[in-house]
């Protein structure tokens, strides 16, 4: 019974997203660029309250551009101002507003989107 109790554990834990460190561009079906947080390359990744790092920069831009204008401070720190703008992101699209990003949250915001030099607010499906 322990056994099987550990095994249960380890493979919720397999599954879980890895903490968003860093940040990459994809080029959506569409042709638009988007800049999203990563963990290693990989877009699959959480990240909250507390978190420091390049990915929180890239959310931080997001929270403040022409899709939302925010007005956080860009310094890479998931702050108290951060988590509150991010659950209004959320609320907006639907995402369940937690304050936590994580890949229904990247599904279902708006980023900015780029393609042949002009920017307009996406969600992920539709870059």
């Amino acid at each position: 019974m322990k056994l099987l109790a550990l095994s249960t554990i380890l493979a919720s834990a397999a599954l879980a997203a890895s903490t968003c460190n860093d940040y990459k561009v994809f080029r959506g079906s569409h042709g638009y660029d988007v800049w999203l947080p990563v963990n290693s390359g990989s877009k699959t990744c959480e990240m909250g309250a507390n978190a420091q790092s390049d990915a929180v920069y890239i959310l931080q831009t997001t929270l403040n551009s022409k899709c939302y204008n925010y007005g956080l401070e860009e310094d890479g720190i998931f702050g108290p101002k951060t988590v509150a703008a991010l659950k209004k992101a959320q609320a907006k699209h639907g995402a369940a507003a937690d304050g936590v990003y994580g890949p229904e949250t990247r599904d279902k915001i708006a980023w900015d989107a780029y393609k042949a030099g002009a920017v307009t607010c996406l969600k992920l499906s539709q870059t």
